[in-house]
This record gives C-alpha cells, sequence and structure tokens, in this order.
C-alpha cells in the first residue's frame, strides 16, 4: 500500500471499515421477522430462477444438470421438508431476487426484494450447520454469492472460510470417492471456494484458508454435469419428460459455455496467483524489476490466450467501448487479463520511479502498463454491469490500479510515454463509483481517496 502513498494499515482500515456496518431496514443480516408460509407465482419463481442462472451462477457453476432444477421445485412447492434443501431454494430465490432487474445492480440493492427469502435461509442456518453434506457445502457458498451480491466482501470472505474448511474435510476424508457423481459435484464446488476466496483476498487483508495446496489434485470439472436453466423463455421445464429435444440441446449448448468459461478462469487465477508470486520478490519492500520473469509471464498469458474457445475471444488491447466483447464473461476475461497484464510490467514503473530513470527496455515495459491500464478500465467498466458477484473486487481493482497508474504519471522519465487516454481514464475511474458508494463502506472510501489523489494529481 504504501507503494501507492496510501498508509500500510490501508487494507486492514478497510476491512474494520466494513465490519463496523450494521444491518440496515432492509435486513441485509435477516431482520428477525417470521418467516411464514410464501404464495409463489410459477411465473415469478421461473424469473427468478433464470436471473440466479444468468447473473450468478454462470460465475460459479456449482450445481449438477441431472437434479438440481428436479431438487428446487421440490422445495419450493413444499414436497421436501429438508432444512437444507430449504435453505438452497430458498437463497438461490434470494439471489435470484437480487440480481433480477440488474443492471443497474443498484436498483436490487435500494428495493431488496431479497430479504423474505433470506430471513427464511439464515434461520435455517443451524441446520447447515450440522448438516455434513454436499447440499449443506452449497449452502455455505450462496451464502457466500448472496453478501458479494450485497457488495459485502466481508461477510461473503466468513462464508466461503467456512466452505472451505468443510470442502477440504470432505475432501481429506475421501467422502466420496466411490461415487463419481457426488466427488464431481465436491470438485466443482472446491474450484468456486477457490475462485470466491481468491478475488476477494487478493484485495484485502483476509485469512488464508489453505484449500489452494489442493490446486494440483482437483480434477477439473466436466461438461455432462453443469446446470443451466436459461431465460425465461427458453427455461426447460421443471418435467424432464415436457423437455422437447430442440430445449434439450438448447441447455446442452449453455451448459457447455458455462464450464468454457469456468475452466478458463480457474486457468486464468492460476495464472493471476503464478504472476502475484513471481513479480513479488521484494528488494527493500519494492517489487524487483526482471524483465526474464516479465518476459516468460507474458508468453504464459498470451498462451493462456490462445487455448480460450472462440467464444471468449476478445480484444488484447481495448481502447474504447466498442472493442469490448458483448458476452458477459468474455468482458470479465478480458479485465483480468488486462489487470494479469499491469502487474507484470508494474514491478518496471516502480524501479523507474524509485531511479527517476531507466532504459530503453525498462521504459518500453513502463509504457505497456499504461497501455494495460487503459485497456482494463475499459473492460472493467464494462463488466460492473455484468459480472456481479464481483462488483466489489471489480471496484477495489479500479482503485488499486488506478492509483498505482497515478503514481507513475507522477515521474518525470516516464511523462513521455504515458498513454494519452490514462488521464482520460482517471476521470472515468472516479465517476465509476458514484452510484455504488452509498452502499459500501469501503467503496465509498476508496472513491473518497480516489477523487482526492485524481484532483491533486
Amino acid at each position: 500500500m504504501d507503494l501507492l502513498g496510501l498508509r500500510r494499515d490501508t487494507d486492514s482500515w478497510l476491512v474494520n471499515m466494513e465490519r463496523s456496518h450494521r444491518p440496515d431496514r432492509n435486513g441485509a443480516h435477516g431482520t428477525g421477522r417470521p418467516t411464514g408460509v410464501f404464495m409463489l407465482q410459477p411465473e415469478h419463481v421461473t424469473s427468478v430462477l433464470a436471473a440466479f442462472s444468468e447473473k450468478v451462477h454462470t460465475w460459479y457453476p456449482i450445481f449438477s444438470s441431472t437434479e438440481f432444477t428436479e431438487s428446487f421445485y421440490k422445495s419450493i412447492n413444499g414436497l421436501d421438508g429438508s432444512g437444507t434443501h430449504t435453505c438452497l431454494a430458498m437463497l438461490v430465490m434470494a439471489i435470484g431476487s437480487l440480481v433480477r432487474r440488474a443492471p443497474p445492480l443498484t436498483t436490487g440493492l435500494d428495493e431488496r426484494p431479497d430479504t423474505q427469502y433470506f430471513d427464511r435461509a439464515i434461520s435455517l442456518l443451524p441446520d447447515i450447520m450440522a448438516d455434513y453434506s454436499l447440499v449443506g457445502l452449497q449452502c455455505q457458498i450462496l451464502f457466500s454469492l448472496y453478501y458479494l451480491c450485497l457488495v459485502r466482501p466481508c461477510q461473503a470472505h466468513d462464508y466461503i472460510l467456512m466452505a472451505s474448511s468443510r470442502a477440504q474435510n470432505m475432501l481429506k476424508s475421501r467422502l466420496y470417492s466411490s461415487d463419481t457423481h457426488h466427488l464431481e459435484a465436491l470438485y466443482r464446488a472446491s474450484w468456486a471456494i477457490i475462485l470466491i476466496e481468491s478475488e476477494l483476498a487478493v484485495q484485502l487483508n483476509f485469512a488464508d484458508s489453505g484449500i489452494w495446496k489442493y490446486d494440483d489434485h482437483l480434477p477439473l470439472p466436466t461438461a455432462d454435469e453443469t446446470w443451466h436453466f436459461g431465460s425465461p423463455a427458453t427455461a426447460p421445464s421443471p418435467d424432464p419428460s415436457q423437455q422437447s429435444p430442440q430445449s434439450s440441446q438448447t441447455d446442452k449448448s449453455d451448459s457447455a459455455e458455462v464450464l468454457s468459461y469456468f475452466m478458463a478462469e480457474i486457468a486464468m487465477r492460476r495464472m493471476l496467483r503464478r504472476c502475484t508470486t513471481s513479480v513479488s520478490d521484494w528488494a527493500g519492500g519494492r517489487p524487483q524489476y526482471a524483465p526474464i520473469i516479465a518476459d516468460e509471464l507474458e508468453l504464459q498469458l498470451d498462451q493462456w490466450y490462445k487455448y480460450l474457445p472462440p467464444s471468449l475471444h476478445f480484444h488484447r488491447q481495448p481502447t474504447s467501448a466498442a472493442d469490448v466483447p458483448e458476452l458477459p464473461t468474455a468482458q470479465f476475461l478480458q479485465a483480468q487479463y488486462a489487470a494479469c497484464k499491469a502487474s507484470i510490467y508494474w514491478p518496471a514503473v516502480c524501479q523507474a520511479i524509485d531511479l527517476g530513470c531507466g532504459d530503453e527496455s525498462q521504459l518500453q515495459y513502463c509504457s505497456k502498463f499504461f497501455d494495460a491500464y487503459v485497456s482494463f478500465l475499459v473492460a472493467a467498466e464494462a463488466s460492473l454491469s455484468t459480472c456481479i458477484p464481483n462488483t466489489w473486487t471489480l471496484y477495489a481493482s479500479i482503485f488499486i490500479i488506478t492509483l498505482a497508474s497515478l503514481k507513475g504519471t507522477k515521474c518525470s522519465c516516464l511523462a513521455t510515454i504515458v498513454n494519452p487516454k490514462t488521464f482520460e481514464c482517471f476521470r472515468r475511474a472516479r465517476s465509476v463509483f458514484v452510484e455504488i458508494r452509498e452502499f459500501s463502506l469501503s467503496l465509498s472510501a476508496m472513491s473518497e481517496i480516489l477523487e482526492d489523489r485524481i484532483e491533486a494529481s
């Protein structure tokens, strides 16, 4: 943090600020009201389930195509008295209701249509803690995703830590070693946990659950197990006998696309972790500039892009909204790609700032850093409206990378190589915080810091 001109304890300060947030009148932590019985219209349930599938489950596909929809409808219709399955259904309804009218996400955050479902779900938390099952594990992940959609990173991290502990115990005990179907579901849940925890931990000073040690041992998900519900108009019937061959084929195609993104995101997260580890060879508190390492990381990142399926391809150096893909998952990967590039080149900028000069080779990397910042801001700005579960982490990344770029532009030896669009991106970075800051104390603080720094530059 001190590299960016911030206090070293800024990340802890932001965490403590988030922790100080109290439940609001809309019941972000449960209202305590009687939960009662829900009278739900089938059209409403279908719409909410489709919103959950498209806007949340697409990013973290933890459910199986062979059983989730049927189990969900049984719980909603009161045909399954299990507290764990009821909690799962209520969490899906809460999350789906919250994101259904997004973008913008602020609509749901302001109206809070999720509270009645979440009140019911949170009342069943003791059942979840006592139920050592995959459904219980999935509920813990959904609690985390719910708080991610509420832009509450600390609470999201609390639940993902619980989920991580349970998943690791299940993996260690080889609970499902003879059950291929349940074992696949456990692997899928474990990967989702790794991705969620990684997204949060890279931004704030959070505890590490240790689940990364399973990275090399976890098989990747398989295509025939991915659940996808589709839009209300094309969603499959909960009764498999009523599905047409065409709808079944569409569902398989959508499931394959969801899996393709999941696999690409797992590979990207491994790449980002490798990048962070490689450039964190600190020398006197500063990242060490090493051209050989930068070249190798750049090559690996380009290899990652080379193996993406065509549907996830994107412009590798976007400079305007016209260069951003329409597919939300491709947008987010584009933002991550640019962020990874920026982190690869950042040590060169740090050394130039420290020494007040740099050779031709180093200045080329510095120039690439500013190009990567412009690309990141363009992609991240678009992704903010489509990648709802990662809303907070996207804002935090915009905050950090913008501060780093601001720091670089103040170095006289870099003045002639700064991408001209960098300064326009500073203004855009400040403006994206306007609507969201009232819903998050930490993002409000980031917004104020960013405004002060940009105005002073």
